[in-house]
Parts: C-alpha cells; structure tokens; sequence
C-alpha cells in the first residue's frame, strides 16, 4: 500500500470505530485554503473534529505527537479549517479529536 492507501484505511477504521460508538459521519476529507480535517461527525449535539495518524512505529515520533508538531504549525490550521466548515452547518458544540494508531 502506498501512503494514501494506508492512510485511506486507517481513516476508514476510525470512521467505522465512531459510527459503533454512536457517531454519524458527515464528511470526510473536508479541504479548504486552511488545511483538511479526515473526518467530521456528529455525536448527540456535538460536532467533532476528528484527525487520524498512523505510523508503523516510533522512529519517526508517535501519531499523538504529529497532530501538535510545531513542523505543521501546531493546531492552528486544524481549528481554522473546523470553522470554515462549521460556518456552513447548523450550529452545535464542537469538541476535537485526535486518533493515533501504532503497530508494533
């Protein structure tokens, strides 16, 4: 698999994780000048705002550590990107996710 595909799965595994906790998926890949959010869903009256990351181990840090690396400029771009989107939805309460998977 190449990167894409990897990471097409893995997000694939979050999204079906979610929707067995009870989320409704309502976008996925959502992309505007700001960055890209891997999936956006709706959980009771909450949006989320949910970024996956993989890595096939540690050498190159943790998937936890990606999603605030300084090198992607921290959160912001995440968080500019949630209210473009969120601007174009009903309003609701917003709470942000970060899921990290490892093999070892």
């Amino acid at each position: 698999m190449n990167k894409r595909q990897t990471g097409s799965h893995y997000e694939e595994t979050a999204a079906a994780f979610l929707t067995s906790k009870g989320y409704r998926v309502l976008e996925r890949n959502f992309r505007c000048r700001q960055g890209e959010i891997d999936l956006i869903c709706r959980h009771g009256r909450y949006l989320v705002f949910a970024e996956v990351k993989y890595r096939s181990g540690l050498t190159m840090g943790s998937p936890a550590e990606a999603v605030d690396a300084s090198a992607y400029g921290g959160q912001r771009p995440f968080i500019c990107t949630a209210m473009e989107w969120a601007g174009t939805c009903p309003a609701g309460l917003t709470w942000w996710e970060s899921w990290a998977v490892t093999l070892s």
